[in-house]
C-alpha cells in the first residue's frame, strides 16, 4: 500500500513540474513570476483548508504582502517600464 501511495505522490509531483516547465514557455515573464510568487499563499491556504492548520501571524502577514505585491503589480501605472525598457533598447 505504501509503495501505490508513493507512487501515485511522485507522479503528480513530476506531472507538476513538467506542467510548470511548460508553461513557462509560453507565459510572459512577468506573469510566470506572479504564478510563482502566488505559490506560498496557495500552499498556505490549501494548509488551512486540508490540514486544518492554523497559520502563524508571520504567515499571514508574508501572505498579505505577497498578495498586496501582486495587486499593486497587476494594477500599477505602467509607464515606469515603459521608461526602464527604453534605456535598456538605447544601449
Amino acid at each position: 500500500m505504501f509503495l501505490g501511495i508513493l507512487t501515485g505522490l511522485v507522479s503528480a509531483v513530476s506531472y507538476a513540474v513538467l506542467t510548470l516547465i511548460n508553461s513557462l514557455k509560453t507565459l510572459p515573464a512577468h506573469l510566470a513570476g506572479i504564478c510563482l510568487s502566488l505559490e506560498t499563499v496557495y500552499g498556505i491556504l490549501f494548509a488551512m483548508l486540508l490540514l486544518r492548520e492554523i497559520p502563524s501571524a508571520r504567515e499571514i502577514i508574508g501572505a498579505l504582502i505577497i498578495v498586496g505585491s501582486v495587486v499593486a503589480e497587476e494594477t500599477g501605472d505602467d509607464s515606469l517600464s515603459s521608461v526602464s525598457s527604453e534605456r535598456f533598447t538605447k544601449c
